[in-house]
């Protein structure tokens, strides 16, 4: 240890990073790594005992710093990302990239094991990286990534250049499952994060708009509270819609009266396909597409109680028939005003996905065993969904991740399916139930792997009256009236009255200031501390925000982000300059906060109009006697319920208007406009005839003539959808919704020029998909040896090829040094010399073989680095002690670098084994004509012309 180098570094550590500091300095600190330092001091190696026995290479002693320049030399960055390392080894690539200035945004150093980060602390001076504000360090692997979350700077990267995650590849190697789960973990929780955050800028004025349109159906509906223990000690199965689905209905369909069923929104149609209705279905999708999902069974779905997130589009919630309807919502917003009014309160729990709404229902509900059916999580067979899904999406065997299934072989997955797994696996934990699973996917930890006919086999026969038992939960739960919503938003709209002004005062006051001129605003001090005062009194986020935080989110983060970037501690700015600055953001900040006002005022408004509309309306209903006035009474309510998209009160009030007054042409029109709403062209155009037929008025002509002109409507949908197939790899799925689109338009008007240019490129893009698949399958559906020969036949003239292919064997099958050699042989053979010393280098650090030290002397010496290629070799020379080659090579490398004796001492090594051995012969030649040897090296020259003449 070189204490003094310790101390210094022990000290910043102690100031930035107390937690790590007091874990290092504990008595009770013990070292998760047998670790052996190497080499001297400016030039350590580290080398660490395997679980075999023996040691792995961490940092090479031989030219650490060399190794170092390589790696950051091999890094891609782009100015301002924020860049995520796995591992640092003994430091020396963190000092090289703050040698090299490297323009991060900030640089995340994750280093899981707290004894490679001791070494590092003992014996590199990285006390000046400790404190940098650049660098931010996680060390142990019970660190929480979320930690880095709530800085500005993480939401700048994701908004600017993104996040990368890299590795430091030998340390990678001596460990690949911890490296490959911690990467799937942190990759996830970022993804995960930015969800939320993309969410939050984009989604979350949808999902706040979403439950707020909704809350006129959840006001009429339950809260899963209702349903709480409600199967308690009862089997439920949840299905999922992955490819195996299609294998189990049979036996589904056999043991459906004696297991309560749950399904996603995708699998409902699987069900009622094959005669089976579900007990309960679940929606949680807030884009309107998933309306699709279901839209062919709509009148099917009477019978089918639903289960929605709040937040959930309203296209999904609205169109669904049945009057038994769930939801969840987190108790936030107007629900922690109005949450009392249900009997009680589930809150939602962490879901990204369908499948953790139904299987937290399933465990709220007191299900146990809980069996998981359809929940592959990855492609079996290659394929998406199951059969009968009307969902449909094209896998790209280049791009997709891979993860292992219940016999521990790789299996297809993407991110998505991964989070998914993640959240199961941590309700499994989280609960005592028994999970059992009975897809052919990825392994579910936790979940037992049944065969699902020989499992249901060993349930109670009894027959399980589960309808009426929820159809029970339903109709005893308290719901809360109208009324009382209408109070909560009237206090609502007052409250942001009164933020208007408070608001606009404050900008008119940073305005007024702002226009001050830059030499003579520190005369206005008064001025500007009432402005700072101000703001400061006003900027915590109001209680009337704090409820709507999903619609004003995106200008909040905006404005954090403002701020940061104003960077006003900068020594560069005058005092002066700060101030205007200052002024003009205060403004800005005021501004925004209008504009949040404004948004919510305008929706609170609405809905409180329209719910005080309904009420006025059905009390005027019951009391009118006339039927010709009740008839255009319930037009009226049919069309405020219209506003809100609530289709199946809008229809049924249109038809109770009917009932009253045939004749009512107001009210078939407004059955055809909920027909076409749901997209029921035929009946859309069958209620505009008939309302046109009985009046000759020009809105009645116009509204056919536009439902019978539809498809230009829907074809802008359909160009949408297939463009962000074209665009985004993650939508592929999109682009066969849009030749869906197509394909309907087409049935009606089979020459439609934009349907079928459209179809044509949808189809087009998954030929393409398509196509490449064909040619990676081979890659992934063979064993790695018959892969590697397959990529070697089809690479024979194209490297470039070759790696394309690699690199999907690599990430299937991740830690193979095999592949890992061959990957930098195929880079060698491209020139990107970087790529195959990387390559090599993982190789290196996981093989016992010399050969991956060889080809690492063979990059070296290609690049000019011959002292580094001579490491190499001799490191190869020590696993392979009788191989004349590399002792041959070692003599070479020795003879460049003019180093003669070695040389020879090389050369008559390799003769040693083999006496004969021309190349050894002619190399000592060489050697001892340069050593001016001229007498042995005649010799040698005799001897190689035996040789010579007896071949």
């Amino acid at each position: 240890m070189n204490y003094s180098v310790y101390e210094k570094n022990i000290e910043a550590l102690k100031k930035k990073y107390p937690t790590y500091y007091e874990k290092i300095v504990s008595p009770d600190y013990v070292e998760d790594l047998k670790l052996e330092l190497t080499g001297n001091e400016g030039s350590y190696g580290l080398e660490v005992l395997t679980s075999t026995g023996e040691n792995a290479r961490i940092t090479n002693c031989v030219a650490p710093l060399t190794e170092a320049e390589d790696i950051v030399d091999s890094m891609e960055v782009s100015d301002g990302e924020l860049r995520i390392m796995l591992g640092c080894g003994l430091g020396y690539v963190l000092k090289k990239i703050t040698e090299k200035k490297l323009k991060f945004l900030k640089l995340v150093i994750v280093e899981p094991h707290i004894s490679i980060f001791k070494k590092m602390l003992e014996n590199i001076d990285i006390s000046k990286e400790i404190e940098m504000d650049g660098i931010f360090f996680l060390i142990g692997k019970d660190f929480n990534i979320n930690e880095i979350f709530a800085h500005t700077f993480f939401d700048l990267a994701l908004w600017t250049k993104g996040v990368q995650i890299s590795f430091y590849e030998p340390e990678r190697e001596i460990d690949p499952d911890l490296f490959t789960t911690l990467y799937s973990e942190i990759k996830e929780d970022i993804s995960q994060y930015k969800m939320s955050s993309n969410t939050i800028l984009g989604g979350g004025p949808v999902l706040f708009k979403n439950g707020m349109n909704n809350l006129t159906t959840s006001i009429k509906s339950s809260n899963l509270f209702s349903m709480a223990n409600l199967f308690e000690g009862k089997p439920i199965l949840v299905a999922g819609a992955g490819p195996s689905l299609k294998d189990d209905m049979e036996i589904i369909r056999k043991y459906q009266d004696n297991l309560v069923i749950y399904c996603v929104d995708t699998a409902l149609p699987v069900f009622l396909k094959n005669g089976i209705i579900p007990d309960l279905a679940g929606a949680v999708d807030y884009h309107e597409i998933s309306y699709t999902k279901y839209r062919d069974f709509l009148d099917d779905t009477k019978d089918v109680p639903f289960l929605y997130h709040n937040a959930c589009a309203s296209m999904i919630v609205k169109p669904y028939k049945s009057p038994v309807k769930f939801f969840i919502s987190d108790k936030t917003g107007l629900f922690s005003k109005i949450g009392n009014e249900w009997e009680g309160f589930a809150d939602s729990p962490e879901m990204s996905a369908v499948s953790h709404l139904m299987i937290y229902a399933a465990i709220f509900s007191g299900g146990n065993p809980i069996i998981l059916s359809g929940f592959d999580l990855g492609f079996v067979g290659f394929k998406t969904y199951t059969e009968d899904a009307l969902m449909s999406s094209t896998i790209d065997l280049k791009t997709i991740i891979w993860g292992r299934d219940y016999d521990n072989m790789p299996i297809g997955t993407d991110s998505q399916m991964v989070s998914q797994r993640m959240i199961i696996e941590e309700y499994i934990k989280q609960n005592d139930v028994k999970f059992y699973n009975s897809g052919k996917g990825v392994k579910i930890e936790g979940a037992e792997k049944i065969v699902l006919g020989e499992f249901l086999e060993t349930l109670s026969p009894d027959r399980i009256e589960k309808k009426s038992m929820i159809l029970s939960a339903f109709k005893k739960s308290k719901k809360p009236d109208e009324k009382k919503l209408i109070s909560v938003l009237d206090e609502e709209i007052k409250n942001l009255s009164k933020l208007r002004k408070k608001f606009q005062h404050g900008k008119n006051m940073a305005e007024k200031t702002a226009k001050i001129p830059a030499d003579k605003i520190s005369n206005y001090s008064k001025k500007v501390k009432s402005v700072c005062d101000f703001f400061d009194d006003n900027s915590k986020l109001p209680a009337t925000f704090s409820n709507a935080y999903g619609l004003i989110a995106k200008n909040e983060l905006f404005l954090r982000c403002q701020e940061y970037l104003m960077n006003l501690e900068s020594e560069k700015l005058g005092d002066n300059e700060k101030v205007v600055k200052e002024m003009e953001f205060i403004k800005k900040w005021f501004e925004s906060r209008l504009k949040s006002v404004k948004m919510l005022f305008d929706i609170y408004n609405n809905l409180k109009n329209r719910l005080e509309k309904e009420l006025n309306l059905k009390k005027r209903i019951e009391s009118e006697s006339d039927y010709k006035k009740k008839s255009e009474l319930f037009v009226l309510l049919g069309d405020e319920y219209l506003k809100f998209m609530d289709f199946v009160p809008a229809e049924n009030s249109y038809k109770n208007a009917i009932e009253y007054d045939e004749n009512n042409t107001l009210a078939l029109a407004g059955l055809g406009v909920v027909y076409s709403r749901l997209l029921n062209n035929r009946k859309a155009i069958e209620y505009f005839k008939k309302a046109e037929n009985l009046s000759n008025e020009n809105r009645f002509k116009k509204l056919l003539a536009q439902e019978e002109n539809i498809s230009q409507k829907r074809l802008a949908q359909a160009e949408s959808y297939i463009n962000n197939g074209l665009r985004l790899q993650s939508a592929n799925n999109q682009t066969h919704w849009g030749i869906k689109i197509c394909n309907e338009i087409l049935e009606k008007d089979p020459q439609n020029p934009k349907a079928l240019q459209l179809k044509k490129t949808g189809e087009e893009r998954l030929e393409f998909l398509e196509k490449r698949n064909r040619e990676f399958f081979p890659v992934v559906a063979k064993t790695v040896n018959e892969a590697m020969l397959y990529i070697d036949e089809q690479s024979v003239d194209n490297p470039e090829k070759g790696i394309e292919f690699l690199d999907v064997l690599n990430r299937q099958n991740p830690g193979n040094p095999q592949i890992l050699e061959m990957l930098g042989l195929y880079h060698f053979r491209a020139g990107n010399m970087k790529l195959a010393k990387t390559s090599f280098i993982q190789a290196a650090s996981i093989s016992k073989s010399p050969s991956p030290h060889v080809h690492l002397a063979l990059v070296n010496k290609a690049m000019g680095k011959n002292e580094e290629a001579l490491s190499h070799i001799l490191e190869a020379d020590k696993l392979s002690a009788q191989n004349p080659d590399i002792k041959k090579a070692a003599g070479d490398l020795y003879f460049i670098n003019g180093d003669y004796m070695n040389a020879v001492n090389f050369y008559t090594l390799a003769l040693k084994i083999n006496q004969s051995d021309i190349e050894a012969l002619q190399g000592l030649y060489n050697c001892f004509l340069s050593l001016g040897r001229n007498e042995e090296a005649e010799k040698i020259k005799g001897i190689i012309n035996y040789f010579s003449d007896l071949k």
